[in-house]
C-alpha cells in the first residue's frame, strides 16, 4: 500500500515472521484489521434483519410485549463510550505525533471507520428492539470478529505504555476501549428477553447466539435429568421450528397446488399423472437445507487445514527456528478444529429439524389420505400397512436425512484430499485415485442389491404388521379356540423371509464395511509403494508420511460413511416410493352425495343408482332408486347379504357410483353395526365433541337405556371405555354409540341395525323412546332403521325390502302385506313365532345385565373393583423406564448372537486396532531411519515396505472376517429376540392384552423390531470400533509423547462428567420418545376402524388435530433427542480439540528430545481424535438410546405368563376322543380376576350331564361371563374345581383344554387370508369337511358362487362379507370342529330372523350329542333348554327345568318376567 497512506507498509516478513516478537504493521491494523468485522456488519445485518422480519416476527409479536430493557440501555451507553474512545484516541495520536498534519490518511480512516461502525451498531440495536429481537447474530460475529483483530492493537498497545512509562490518558483509553469491547460482546450472548417471556417460549427460542452455537440452551434439561427421573410433563416447550400443524399445511398447500397443476383427481380410477412427494418435501425445506449446506461447505474446508499445520510442526521439531511459532501452530489446529467441531453441529442440527419437520408432513398426510381412501385402496393398503409407513418408513427419514449430505461431502472430502496427496507424492497419488475410482461400481452394485433387499423387506415387514395387528385385534378368539400356535408359525414364517434378508444384508455389510475400512490401508501401501519405487531420490520422509497418512485418515471417515449414507438413502427412498404410491392412492368421492334435493320436502333421493364397493363390473347395489320424506321413520329388512348395510353406506357416499345420483339433506348421524368405541372416558364417547347440556344429556342417557349402566360403573359416566370397547357389552357399546348419534341432533338418522344386541324389552323401550313417532326423542327427523326385529314393522312410515342388492318392495307396513308377495309371507311367519313365544319379545334384556359392564368380566377379564387405578381407568399410561439401560440387556443381545461368536469378534476389534497401530508405529520408524540415513533409505525399502505391507494385508483379513461373523450374529439375534417377544406376548393373559392398546403391543412389533434389525447392529458394530481406535490413539500419543499423560487424566475425568451428565438426560428423553410414539399408531387403529362414523359426523378436523397434538409431543422428544446428541458433541469434540492442542504443545516442549517421525506420529494420531472420538459420543449415545428399544421388546418378553399351553402329563390324564360325554361339574369353584380383588364367583357347584343342553342368565353383574371364562380358564379358579368328565381342567395343559371345547362367540372375527385358513387354521380337516360344515352353516351356496371358492381372499376384519355372514363362519368353524361341549354367546344377534331360525335348526341338529351352553341374551335361545341356571351376585340362585323355574311365582326367572312387565 502506498507509503504517504499509511505509516508503514502494509506487510512486512521481518516485522511479522521473521522475528521473535512478532506484530502487525500499523497500516494493516488500520485498513484490513478495521474493515473485516466492518464487511462481516454490513453484509450480516441486512440478511438479518430481513429474515427475522419476514420469517421470525410474526410469531413474537403475539408473545414477546413491546418494553425497553436494561440491557438496551447498556448497549447504547457502552456504544457511546466507544465512539468518545474512538474520538479521544484519534486526538491523542495527533497530540503524539505533533498536531493533525503529521497524521497519516490510514490513521484517520482508522477511527472514522471505527466511528461510524458505532453508529452503524446504534441504529442495528434500535432496529432489533422495535423487532422485538431477543438476540443479534450480526453483532455477535462483529464484537467476536472486532476484538480478534484488535489483539495485536492491545499487543502494540501494552508494549508502547510499558516501554514509556504511559500517561493517565493512554491507560484511561486503554481501558474503556478493550474492556469494553469485551462487555458488548458478553452482553450479545445475553437473550434480551424478560422473565415472562421466557416462561412462553421453548429454550432454543429464547437462547441467544452463542447458545445457539454451543447448545448452551439444552444445558437445564441436562441439569434437571441429573436430578430427577425426566417425565413428559417435564420437558420444555417445543420450539417453533418443529410445530407439527405448520409444517403439515405448508407441505399440504405445496401438494395441493402440485396436484391441481397437474389436474389430478384421486376420485377417479382412469389413468392419471403420478405426484412424487420428494420435491415438495425438498420445496418447504430448502432455505433451512441450504443453509446447511453452506455451514457444511465451510465444515468441509476447515480439516484440510490440519494437515498443512502438521507439516509446519514436523519441520519445526526438526528445527531451530523461533519457540513462539510451534505455538502459533499449536493455536491454530485448536481454533480450526473447534471452528469445525461448531460447524458440524450446527448444520447437523439443522438438517435434524428438517428431518423431524419431513416427518411430521407426512405422518399428517398419512393420517388426512387415511380418511379419505376409497374402498378399493382400504383393501389395498390395510391398517397394518399405513401403521407401518407412519412407524419405519417416515421415521427413516429422520434417521436418514441428516447424513445425506455424506452424499456430497464425502466425494469432494476425498478428491480434495486426493488433491493435497498429489502435492506430497506427486503421480503416485493417482494409484490411490485408481483404487478408489475401483469402488464406484463396488458402490453401484451395492446400492442396487440394497435397494432390492429393502424393497423385499420392507413388504415381508408390511405383511408381518398386518397380520400381527389383526391377531391382537382377534386374540381373544384366537386363545379360546387355542389357535396361537398356527397364527405364531404363519408369523414366523413371515419373519423367517425378513431375517433371511437380514443375513444378505449381513454378507452385503460386511463386504462393505471391511472394504471401505481397508481402503486407505491399501491406498497407503499402494501409493508409498509406487512413490518410493519410480524415483530412486524419492525418500519417505517424517513430514511426506504423516501429512499423506493425515490427509488418508481424512478420507477414512468418508469412506466409511459414504456405503452407509448410500445405502440408507437407498432405504430411505425406497420408503418414500412407497408413502408415494400411498398419497396417490384413490379417494372416495365427496360428490357422490349431493345435499341438493329435486323435492324439499324429501330427506333422501336416489335416482337409478348402482353403487359396487370394489369393481365396477360387480355391482352390491343396483338400479336403486327411492325418495325418503322428511321426518319420516323407515325401516330396512332382507336376509344376510342383501344389501342393507350397503344402502346405508350410499347414502353415506362411502360406496363407488357406477351409475345414478343421490341427494341427502344436512348434518348425518351415523350408527354402525359394529358399533365404534373410542378409549375415552364413557361421558366423551356420547358428547363426541359437542357441548355439554345437562338436561339434554339425561334425556338421552335415559332414553337410551343407559342409566342402570351407569349406576353400576366405578366412575359413573367418567369410567374409561377400553379399546374398542373391550369392557363394555354388545349392548352397551350399542347403546352408546346410539346415545352418541341421539345427542348430536342431526338431520338425518342413519341406524344399522342397533337393536340386534339388544333383548327385546330394551329394544322396545328405546324403539318407544327415541325412534317412535309419537314419544321418541328423534320423532322430527329423518330416521332409516335397518332391522331384523318385526315387532317394530308395523310402527314406521315406510319399509324398504332388500334383496340380492335391489330394493325389492318400498311401502308401508299395511301395503307391503296386502301385496301378498314375499315380505308377507315373512311377516306371518314370524308374526306366528313371535305370538308363540310371547315371553321372547318382552323380556328384559339378558344381554344387558349379563354384560357385567365394569364388572368388565365378559369383555376385559377384570371385576367392577379390578381397574386398574383408582380413577377407573382401564387403560394405564405406558411407564417409560428409568435409569440407565442395564447391561443384562446388551447382555441379553449378546447371548442371543451367540457368546462365543461375540468374544471372538472383540478379539478381532483388539487385533485390527492393533495392527492398525503397529502399521502406522512402523511408518515412523521408516520415516526416522530415513531421516537418519539417506543415503542408505533404498536400501531398506523392500524391507520396510514389505513389512507395512504384511500389516496391511493381514488387518484387511481380520476385518473381512469380523464383519462377516459380526453381521450374520446380528441377523440370528433379531430372529431370537422376535421370536422371544413373539412367544411371551401370545402367552400373556388376556387381561394383558385388554389394559395394553394395540397400538401399544404394536409399536414393540414395528418400531422397536425395525431398530433392532437395523439400527442396533451398525450402532454396535460403529461403537466398538470407535471405542478399540480411541484407545489405540491415546495409548500411541502416551507413548510417542509421555509428558501428555500429565492432561490425559483430568481429559478422561471430564470427559466421563459430561458423558454421564448426558445420559441419564439423553436415555430418558429416548424413552419418552418411544413411548410418545404408541398414542400415535392407538389413535391412527381407532381413527381407521371408526372411519365412516367420523367421516359421517364430519368430524375429520377434530381427529387430524388430536392426532397432531400426538404427533408434536413425538417431534418434540425427537428434536430434544437430536439436540442432546448435538450438545454431547460439542463438549465432547472440544475435549477432543484440547487433544490435539496438548499433543501439538507437548511436541514442541520436546523438539530436542523428539524425532520428526514420532512427533508426526503423535500428532497425526491426535488429528484423528476428533472424528474418533466424535463418531465413539454419537455411537454410544445412539446405542444406548437404541437399546431403549432392546430394552421395551425384552421387557414384553418378560411378560406375566398364562398356564403351559402343552404339559407331559397331557396324554396320561386325557385321551385323544376326550371328552367322550361331555359332563360338566363345578365343585365349590370361586374365582377372583386378581389377588386383592373380591370374588366374582363364589362357591360355584353344579353339574351338567352329558348332552344337556343349559341356558345360563341373570342380572348385570350375576357372573355369567365370569362363568364361561373359567371354563375356558381365561380366569383361572381360586378353590375348588371344575371337571370335565371326572378330568380336573386345572391338570391340563391350556391347549389340551380349550381345543375340546368350541365357543361361538358374540363379535364374529375373521382373518385377511384365504378362507379355508380362517375356517381351519390347524389346517387338520380336508376340503369335504369344510364343504360340509359351511352347507351346514348356509354358507355353501354364497362360497361356491365365489370365483376362488375355499381360496377366497378375505379382506381386513372381513370387510367383504356382511356381519351376518361372518358370524355363519364362526358357526361353520364350531360345525367343523364339533366337539362334545359347545358354548353359545348371543351367537346369532346380527342376522335376520330367518337365519337365525336355520342355525338353531342346525345346531338343535348337529350338536344333538353335545352338551349346549348357550348364555341367554334372546329367551327363545334357552327356552327349550333342558335347564336354566339363573346366577346372581356371582352365585347360582337356581337351576332346574324352564318350566319349573316359571311355574314358581317368586323364582328368580319368574321375577325377571314379572320386571319385564309379563
Amino acid at each position: 500500500m502506498d507509503k504517504s497512506f499509511c505509516r508503514d507498509p502494509f506487510f512486512d516478513l521481518n516485522i511479522v515472521w521473521n522475528t521473535s516478537d512478532p506484530n502487525l504493521t500499523h497500516c494493516m491494523q488500520d485498513t484490513l484489521l478495521i474493515g473485516l468485522p466492518f464487511g462481516v456488519l454490513l453484509i450480516s445485518s441486512p440478511i438479518w434483519l430481513i429474515y427475522y422480519y419476514f420469517i421470525e416476527f410474526k410469531y413474537v409479536t403475539g408473545v414477546r410485549q413491546r418494553s425497553i430493557g436494561p440491557l438496551f440501555f447498556l448497549k447504547i451507553v457502552l456504544t457511546l463510550i466507544l465512539i468518545i474512545n474512538a474520538i479521544g484516541q484519534l486526538w491523542y495520536l495527533a497530540d503524539l505525533n505533533g498536531g493533525w498534519d503529521e497524521l497519516f490518511p490510514s490513521e484517520i480512516v482508522h477511527y472514522a471507520c471505527l466511528i461510524v461502525i458505532c453508529l452503524v451498531v446504534m441504529a442495528q440495536v434500535m432496529v432489533e428492539e422495535c423487532l422485538k429481537c431477543h438476540t443479534s447474530p450480526p453483532l455477535f460475529l462483529f464484537w467476536l470478529i472486532l476484538i480478534l483483530c484488535e489483539v495485536a492493537k492491545l499487543k502494540s498497545d501494552i508494549q508502547g505504555i510499558m516501554n514509556v512509562n504511559g500517561t493517565w490518558e493512554q491507560w484511561v483509553l486503554l481501558l474503556t476501549y478493550f474492556p469494553v469491547l469485551l462487555v458488548q460482546l458478553v452482553i450479545t450472548c445475553i437473550p434480551d428477553m424478560d422473565q415472562k417471556t421466557t416462561s412462553q417460549v421453548s429454550p432454543e427460542d429464547g437462547a441467544s447466539f452463542l447458545s445457539l452455537l454451543l447448545f448452551s440452551w439444552f444445558d437445564g434439561l441436562i441439569w434437571k435429568g441429573v436430578r430427577h427421573t425426566l417425565t413428559q410433563d417435564q420437558l420444555p416447550k417445543s420450539p417453533r421450528s418443529i410445530h407439527v400443524g405448520g409444517n403439515v399445511h405448508d407441505f399440504l398447500n405445496l401438494w395441493r397446488r402440485k396436484v391441481a397443476s397437474k389436474q389430478v383427481n384421486f376420485a377417479s380410477h382412469n389413468d392419471r399423472s403420478f405426484i412424487s412427494i420428494w420435491p415438495i418435501l425438498i420445496q418447504t425445506q430448502w432455505v433451512r437445507v441450504l443453509f446447511a449446506f453452506l455451514v457444511a461447505i465451510i465444515h468441509l474446508v476447515l480439516p484440510f487445514v490440519n494437515p498443512q499445520v502438521l507439516k509446519l510442526l514436523i519441520h519445526h521439531v526438526d528445527s531451530d527456528e523461533e519457540s513462539w511459532k510451534g505455538f502459533f501452530y499449536a493455536f491454530v489446529l485448536l481454533i480450526s478444529s473447534t471452528v469445525s467441531t461448531i460447524t458440524f453441529h450446527v448444520y447437523q442440527q439443522h438438517l435434524s429439524i428438517s428431518g423431524i419437520q419431513m416427518r411430521s408432513a407426512i405422518i399428517g398426510a398419512i393420517y388426512r389420505k387415511s380418511l379419505k381412501l376409497s374402498n378399493h385402496a382400504r383393501r389395498q393398503f390395510t391398517v397394518g400397512e399405513i401403521t407401518n409407513y407412519m412407524s419405519v418408513d417416515a421415521q427413516r427419514i429422520v434417521d436418514t436425512f441428516p447424513y445425506t449430505m455424506g452424499l456430497i461431502t464425502s466425494p469432494v472430502t476425498i478428491l480434495v484430499a486426493m488433491y493435497f496427496l498429489f502435492l506430497e507424492v506427486g503421480i503416485s497419488s493417482l494409484a490411490g485415485l485408481g483404487i478408489l475410482l475401483i469402488l464406484i461400481p463396488i458402490n453401484g452394485f451395492s446400492g442396487k442389491w440394497a435397494e432390492r433387499l429393502q424393497v423385499n423387506q420392507l413388504k415381508a415387514k408390511d405383511r408381518r404388521l398386518k397380520l400381527m395387528n389383526e391377531v391382537l385385534m382377534g386374540m381373544r378368539v384366537l386363545k379360546l379356540y387355542a389357535w396361537e400356535i398356527p397364527f405364531m408359525d404363519r408369523i414366523k414364517k413371515i419373519r423367517n423371509l425378513e431375517v433371511k434378508i437380514l443375513r444378505l444384508c449381513a454378507r452385503l455389510w460386511a463386504f462393505l464395511n471391511s472394504t471401505f475400512t481397508c481402503t486407505p490401508i491399501l491406498v497407503t501401501i499402494v501409493v508409498f509403494a509406487i512413490y518410493v519405487l519410480i524415483d530412486s531420490n524419492h525418500v519417505l520422509t517424517a513430514d511426506k508420511i504423516f501429512v499423506s497418512l493425515s490427509l488418508f485418515n481424512l478420507i477414512r471417515i468418508p469412506l466409511v460413511m459414504f456405503p452407509f449414507t448410500l445405502v440408507e438413502t437407498i432405504k430411505l427412498f425406497v420408503s418414500l416410493k412407497r408413502i408415494n404410491t400411498f398419497l396417490n392412492a384413490n379417494e372416495i368421492n365427496n360428490g357422490n352425495v349431493s345435499q341438493e334435493l329435486e323435492d324439499e320436502g324429501n330427506a333422501i333421493e336416489i335416482n337409478d343408482m348402482t353403487l359396487t364397493w370394489d369393481e365396477p363390473e360387480s355391482p352390491s347395489l343396483k338400479n336403486i332408486s327411492l325418495q325418503i320424506a322428511k321426518g319420516s321413520l323407515v325401516a330396512v329388512v332382507g336376509e344376510v347379504g342383501s344389501g342393507k348395510s350397503s344402502l346405508l353406506s350410499a347414502i353415506l357416499g362411502e360406496m363407488e357410483v357406477v351409475s345414478g345420483s343421490a341427494s341427502a339433506i344436512g348434518s348425518i348421524a351415523y350408527v354402525p353395526q359394529q358399533a365404534w368405541i373410542q378409549n375415552m372416558a364413557l361421558k366423551d364417547n356420547i358428547l363426541f365433541d359437542k357441548e355439554f347440556v345437562s338436561t339434554k344429556y339425561q334425556d338421552v342417557i335415559r332414553s337410551c337405556q343407559l342409566k342402570s349402566d351407569l349406576a353400576i360403573l366405578k366412575n359413573s359416566d367418567s369410567t374409561e371405555i377400553g379399546e374398542n370397547g373391550i369392557n363394555l357389552s354388545g349392548g352397551q357399546k350399542q347403546r352408546v354409540s346410539l346415545a352418541r348419534a341421539v345427542y348430536s341432533n342431526a338431520d338425518l338418522y342413519l341406524l344399522d341395525d342397533p337393536l340386534s344386541a339388544v333383548d327385546a324389552h330394551v329394544g322396545k323401550s328405546i324403539f318407544t323412546q327415541v325412534l317412535d313417532n309419537q314419544h321418541g326423542l328423534l320423532r322430527d327427523k329423518t330416521r332409516i332403521l335397518v332391522t331384523h326385529n318385526v315387532t317394530f314393522l308395523s310402527k314406521v312410515d315406510t319399509i324398504i325390502v332388500m334383496k340380492e342388492g335391489q330394493v325389492a318392495e318400498m311401502g308401508s307396513y299395511q301395503k307391503l302385506l296386502s301385496d301378498g308377495a314375499a315380505f308377507s309371507e315373512f311377516l306371518n311367519h314370524y308374526a306366528k313365532e313371535t305370538l308363540a313365544a310371547p315371553i321372547s319379545s318382552n323380556l328384559q334384556d339378558l344381554s344387558e345385565t349379563s354384560t357385567e359392564s365394569i364388572p368388565l368380566e365378559q369383555k376385559s377379564g377384570l371385576a367392577a373393583n379390578s381397574t386398574p387405578n383408582d380413577t377407573g381407568d382401564l387403560t394405564e399410561e405406558e411407564a417409560a423406564m428409568v435409569g440407565r439401560v442395564k447391561w443384562s440387556v446388551y447382555w441379553n443381545y449378546i447371548k442371543s448372537s451367540q457368546k462365543q461368536r461375540f468374544l471372538l469378534v472383540i478379539i478381532m476389534y483388539v487385533l485390527g486396532s492393533a495392527l492398525l497401530a503397529s502399521s502406522n508405529y512402523w511408518l515412523s520408524v521408516w520415516a526416522d531411519t530415513n531421516q537418519t540415513n539417506p543415503n542408505e533409505a533404498n536400501n531398506n525399502m523392500a524391507y520396510f515396505l514389505g513389512v507395512y505391507g504384511a500389516f496391511g494385508v493381514t488387518q484387511l483379513i481380520v476385518e473381512f472376517s469380523r464383519e462377516f461373523l459380526y453381521f450374520l450374529g446380528c441377523a440370528r439375534a433379531s430372529k431370537v429376540l422376535h421370536e422371544k417377544l413373539l412367544q411371551h406376548v401370545f402367552r400373556s393373559p388376556m387381561s394383558f392384552f385388554d389394559t395394553n392398546p394395540t397400538g401399544r403391543i404394536i409399536n414393540r412389533f414395528s418400531s422397536d423390531v425395525d431398530v433392532v434389525d437395523q439400527r442396533i447392529p451398525q450402532g454396535l458394530s460403529d461403537t466398538m470400533w470407535s471405542i478399540f481406535d480411541t484407545l489405540s490413539i491415546l495409548i500411541v500419543i502416551c507413548i510417542s509423547t509421555p509428558s501428555f499423560g500429565y492432561v490425559i487424566v483430568p481429559l478422561v475425568l471430564m470427559y466421563y462428567f459430561i458423558q454421564r451428565m448426558f445420559i441419564s438426560t439423553s436415555r430418558q428423553v429416548k424413552r419418552l420418545e418411544s413411548l410418545s410414539k404408541s398414542p400415535i399408531y392407538s389413535n391412527f387403529s381407532e381413527t381407521v376402524t371408526g372411519m365412516a362414523s367420523i367421516r359421517a359426523y364430519k368430524e375429520h378436523t377434530r381427529f387430524i388435530q388430536e392426532s397432531e397434538e400426538r404427533v408434536q409431543k413425538y417431534a418434540k422428544c425427537t428434536f430434544l433427542n437430536a439436540s442432546a446428541n448435538r450438545w454431547l458433541g460439542t463438549r465432547v469434540e472440544f475435549l477432543g480439540n484440547l487433544i490435539v492442542f496438548f499433543a501439538a504443545i507437548f511436541a514442541v516442549l520436546a523438539r530436542g528430545t523428539l524425532s520428526p517421525g514420532v512427533a508426526g506420529l503423535s500428532i497425526t494420531y491426535s488429528l484423528n481424535i476428533m472424528d474418533t472420538l466424535n463418531w465413539l459420543i454419537r455411537m454410544l449415545c445412539e446405542l444406548e438410546t437404541n437399546s431403549v428399544a432392546l430394552e421395551r421388546i425384552i421387557e414384553y418378553a418378560n411378560n406375566k405368563q398364562e398356564a403351559d399351553w402343552e404339559l407331559p402329563n397331557d396324554p396320561k390324564h386325557i385321551t385323544a376322543n376326550w371328552p367322550q360325554l361331555g359332563n360338566v361339574e363345578f365343585d365349590s369353584l370361586s374365582v377372583r380376576y386378581r389377588d386383592g380383588l373380591d370374588l366374582v364367583l363364589k362357591n360355584i357347584s353344579m353339574e351338567i350331564h352329558g348332552r344337556e343342553k343349559v341356558g345360563i342368565c341373570g342380572r348385570t353383574g350375576a357372573g355369567k361371563s365370569s362363568f364361561t371364562l373359567s371354563l375356558f380358564r381365561i380366569l383361572e379358579a381360586d378353590q375348588g374345581q371344575i371337571r370335565i368328565d371326572g378330568q380336573d381342567i386345572s391338570k391340563l395343559g391350556l391347549h389340551a383344554l380349550r381345543s375340546r371345547i368350541t365357543i361361538i362367540p358374540q363379535d364374529p372375527v375373521l382373518f385377511t387370508g384365504g378362507l379355508r385358513f380362517n375356517l381351519d387354521p390347524t389346517g387338520l380337516h380336508p376340503d369335504s369337511s369344510l364343504w360340509s360344515a359351511l352347507e351346514h352353516a348356509h354358507l355353501k351356496s354364497h362360497i361356491t358362487s365365489l370365483k376362488d371358492g375355499l381360496d377366497h381372499e378375505i379382506n381386513e376384519g372381513g370387510e367383504n362379507f356382511s356381519v351376518g355372514q361372518r358370524q355363519l363362519i364362526c358357526l361353520a368353524r364350531a360345525l367343523l370342529r364339533k366337539t362334545k361341549i359347545l358354548i353359545m354367546d348371543e351367537a346369532t344377534a346380527a342376522v335376520d330372523l330367518a337365519t337365525d331360525d336355520l342355525i338353531q335348526a342346525t345346531i338343535r341338529r348337529e350338536f344333538k350329542d353335545c352338551t349346549v351352553i348357550t348364555i341367554a341374551h334372546r329367551l327363545n335361545t334357552i327356552m327349550d333348554c333342558d335347564r336354566i341356571a339363573v346366577f346372581s351376585h356371582g352365585e347360582i340362585a337356581e337351576y332346574a327345568s324352564p318350566s319349573d323355574l316359571l311355574s314358581i311365582d317368586d323364582s328368580a326367572l319368574s321375577l325377571m318376567a314379572k320386571d319385564a312387565g309379563l
